[in-house]
Order: C-alpha cells, then sequence, then structure tokens
C-alpha cells in the first residue's frame, strides 16, 4: 500500500512566515517529546533494555542520539526553531537505527510500520512546508532542492507500494534532509517569525 501525499495544506493563512513558524515549531515540541518518551520513560522497557544491554554500536548511537537531543534543546529554547527540528529528527533517526540494530533480524512488523509512519509525517511537514517557503521566494537552488525532494518522496511511495519498506524508508529520510536544505537556504538556517 503507498502512501498518501501529506497535506498539502495545513493552514489557510495569508501570512506564510507565521504558519510556517507554528509549523515547525509544533513539531519541534512534537520530536522533543517523542524522544523524551522514548529516551527517559522508564516504562518503554524495549528501549530502556537496548540503552543498558547493548553493544558498544548501539550505545554509540543511543550516546548520539543524547547529544542531538541536548542540542535540539537548546536550539529550541534559542528560538532556533528550524535548526532544532532538524537536530531533533537526527536524533530521532539515532534512536530508530539503535532499534534496527538491535532487532535487525526480526523487527516486528507493528514497529516497523509505527516508525515508517512517523517519517512519512515528517516528510509531509517538511515538503509543505518547503513548498510554502521555496515557492514564495524564487530561490533557484532552493528549487532545485525542493524538486529533488518531492523526487524522492515519490520513490519512497514507490518502493513502499512494491512492499520495500526499508527501500522506502531510506527514500524518506532522504527527502526530509532535502527539504529541510531547501528551507534552510531560504531562511539561512533559521524559521523568521512574525514581526521580526
Amino acid at each position: 500500500m503507498g502512501f498518501l501525499i501529506g497535506p498539502v495544506a495545513l493552514l489557510q493563512a495569508g501570512d506564510i512566515q507565521q504558519v510556517d513558524t507554528k509549523i515547525v515549531i509544533h513539531r519541534a515540541h512534537e520530536l522533543k517529546d517523542l524522544l523524551n518518551h522514548l529516551l527517559l520513560d522508564t516504562n518503554n522497557s524495549s528501549i530502556q533494555k537496548i540503552i543498558k544491554e547493548g553493544d558498544e554500536s548501539i550505545k554509540v548511537l543511543i550516546a548520539e542520539a543524547f547529544k542531538l537531543k541536548s542540542q535540539g534543546e537548546k536550539l529550541l529554547s534559542e528560538k532556533k526553531y528550524m535548526e532544532a527540528a532538524v537536530s531533533l529528527q537526527s536524533a530521532l533517526d539515532y534512536v530508530f537505527k539503535a532499534i534496527r540494530t538491535e532487532n535487525e533480524q526480526a523487527e516486528p512488523p507493528d514497529v516497523f510500520s509505527a516508525r515508517l509512519q512517523e517519517h512519512v509525517k515528517v516528510n509531509d511537514t517538511f515538503i509543505t512546508t518547503a513548498i510554502r517557503v521555496v515557492t514564495a521566494e524564487q530561490n533557484p537552488d532552493a528549487l532545485e532542492l525542493l524538486e529533488m525532494a518531492k523526487a524522492a518522496r515519490s520513490r519512497a511511495d514507490t518502493e513502499s507500494g512494491d512492499g520495500k519498506g526499508d527501500a522506502a524508508l531510506l527514500e524518506l529520510e532522504h527527502s526530509t534532509r532535502l527539504a529541510q536544505q531547501a528551507i534552510m537556504k531560504v531562511r539561512n538556517g533559521q524559521v523568521i517569525e512574525r514581526g521580526q
């Protein structure tokens, strides 16, 4: 079953900067909460087991996740929302990679499906934001990055439809990075708040 292309119009508003800020702030806080749940909630025993009992390669991945989470929270407190979202998303990717490494041979389909859907949600957010920001600015480099992000998303949908979940996941991650780069190309790494 293929992915549905994400919400093309999350919000209908005249002020693109305000809309983009709200979307990215909301997403950054969602990522922070999810990371807190995965990394700090002692009731989440499967993750805690990986953190405590994983081999050295897994511990390195979890350490990197904590580092990026801390960096993202600092950027969030400094109101650098886009950079915070990118850092927190990278931290989440490291957590998923640690889980994938630990359960490489037999990841339950529902766990993989949930991970895939989380990446779809993230990708939808960044593609939608990139469309709004980049088309408003008409920056040629950013437009090219956006087209590459859309193409990677299309490939992810095709891979998913063909039952190739791992390939779809890689394409989604690539698409999200390209969309983030397109936004940052226009905004110089920051989301511009209303009134600035």
